[in-house]
């Protein structure tokens, strides 16, 4: 059964990977080192170095932790999907996966929704032409230069994002933390003597009114045996 991942996808997610496409839910996982965005339409080889940033991020790996989403030798019994209309992350086995890709909608609105129409038709334009131009081998080098640098923005933001959120969760845990240790190590306020009690005690108790008054008679002796 599909399990969410408590965290928000950085909106420029699928841009740092590269991804060109127009897909709401997209799978990421890796298989024996090659990092894989498949979105049940077509399956592109995702750019490793966004991959790295984002995997190795302190909070996705913490995260993360306990799933298998492949690695330089091994292939993925997991998978990563992305809705990007929601930023919600799930975690699906692959057959799970690959039925909600399947069944998907397509809106292209869906990668760039976070982005000014211009810089959305020159992302898309040139992220498709760099697909494009890898199948064919004709990458050109004034191609990949503008690309890198549009991957390399987005990488960025995507860092940036991350570590807010990460911020936000330790100041958080620090805040607990400290409030915690407080309570454990405040001190109760004295008790206060209830007039009922003590002082009636302190009441009761005999007091010194001073040296006798000269001019006052001796108080009366002891009467004489006479027997």
């Amino acid at each position: 059964m599909p399990v969410e991942v408590p965290l928000q996808a950085p909106a420029t997610l699928l841009r740092a990977l590269g991804y060109p496409g127009d897909s709401q839910y997209v799978a990421l996982y890796q298989d024996r080192g090659v990092c894989i965005v498949d979105d049940g339409v077509s399956t592109e080889d995702a750019d490793p170095y966004g991959w790295h940033l984002f995997r190795n991020h302190i909070l996705v790996r913490r995260l993360l932790d306990g799933y298998h989403l492949g690695g330089d030798h091994d292939t993925a019994q997991h998978r990563l999907v992305v809705d990007r209309l929601t930023g919600r992350l799930t975690i699906a086995l692959p057959e799970d996966a690959a039925e909600l890709l399947a069944s998907q909608p397509r809106t292209r609105d869906a990668l760039t929704g976070d982005m000014s129409p211009g810089d959305a038709a020159r992302y898309l334009d040139v992220a498709a032409e760099v697909a494009q131009a890898r199948i064919d081998g004709a990458l050109t080098n004034d191609t990949w230069m503008q690309y890198a640098r549009e991957l390399r923005t987005a990488q960025r933001t995507m860092l940036d994002d991350l570590d807010v959120d990460f911020g936000g969760r330790l100041l958080a845990q620090i805040r607990d933390i400290a409030t915690t240790i407080g309570d454990a190590t405040r001190r109760p306020d004295p008790p206060r003597p209830s007039r009922g009690s003590a002082w009636n005690d302190l009441d009761r108790k005999p007091r010194d009114h001073g040296p006798a008054d000269p001019h006052q008679p001796d108080p009366p002796g002891p009467e004489p045996d006479l027997s």
